[in-house]
């Protein structure tokens, strides 16, 4: 809860400044800790009951602007009384948004309302192609889920989803499994190194992140890093089952046991036979 006024204020934002450089997939919020830990956690907090108390005295006086003010914040306090996996979503901003943009549209009309026809066609033709230029622009973002990911990972390095879907994303441009998974010009080797850095970012922001283990194993592999795949790999395993003691999606399984029996396979020559054996054991066992 504490949290909230500093989101609120950023959904604000978004709303009356939507600058591509602002919009994000996934916003990075610390929460806060104490009173002024982040700086702006109280201050956030008063602005938030200020506004609130404001739509209230102006429920009489300008009932339609005190409605589209309450609406906003009413719905945001609704899914900010329940544990959300993620602080800051915008598409929670939707809903809301529709009280806030007809809040904007009443106090735009009484700005203008003593205006000469031309002034007013000016501000509308300057909004349209101010808010125009910041569609195109941030529909760059848009165009691929690789290029989402890459927005995103940049503009949330702290956050480990980002990178390591940016990483996935890299991964799925390289060979596949089924052509024995080398790298064979330097772009693939580039991808394969870039994906690298991207899904060590992702474990080292979190460490329980599984997937980023194994699409990091995976990528090591790719690049003949056999011993440092391994470690990656049984990290995957280790926090997977720790997220899903009792199994959870077949699919990983398989993955994961056709990833060691690979790794197992290029490490036999520099292991007794019985090591190995026992490795591609292990990896049937994950399969089963």
């Amino acid at each position: 809860i504490a949290t909230l006024g500093r989101v609120m204020f950023r959904y604000l934002g978004l709303l009356i400044f939507p600058l591509p450089t602002f919009l994000n997939l996934e916003h990075d919020v610390p929460a806060s800790r104490a009173a002024f830990e982040p700086l702006m956690t109280t201050p956030a907090l008063l602005g938030v009951l200020i506004l609130a108390l404001g739509a209230i005295l102006l429920r009489k006086r300008a009932p339609l602007l005190a409605w589209g003010m309450l609406f906003f914040l009413l719905h945001h306090a609704v899914e900010a009384g329940h544990p959300q996996i993620e602080i800051m979503f915008e598409h929670r901003n939707y809903m809301p948004s529709i009280g806030l943009i007809f809040a904007l549209a009443l106090v735009a009309a009484w700005l203008l309302r003593n205006a000469s026809s031309r002034l007013r066609l000016s501000a509308c033709v300057a909004v349209i192609c101010v808010l125009g230029a910041c569609t195109l622009v941030r529909n760059e973002a848009w165009q691929t889920e690789k290029s989402l990911y890459y927005d995103a990972a940049l503009k949330s390095p702290a956050l480990a989803r980002p990178s390591s879907n940016y990483a996935l994303e890299l991964v799925q441009e390289l060979p596949s499994e089924g052509d024995d998974g080398s790298l064979r010009t330097d772009e693939q080797k580039r991808k394969a190194h870039e994906g690298i850095r991207y899904a060590e970012r992702a474990v080292k922001n979190d460490p329980k992140f599984y997937d980023a283990w194994g699409i990091l194993g995976d990528l090591y592999f790719r690049v003949g890093r056999y011993d440092d795949s391994l470690v990656a790999l049984e990290h995957w395993t280790r926090e997977y089952t720790r997220e899903y003691p009792e199994g959870g999606d077949n699919d990983r399984h398989v993955r994961i046991a056709f990833q060691y029996a690979r790794a197992y396979h290029f490490r036999a020559d520099t292991r007794t036979g019985e090591s190995a054996q026992s490795d591609y054991g292990n990896a049937i066992t994950w399969y089963a």
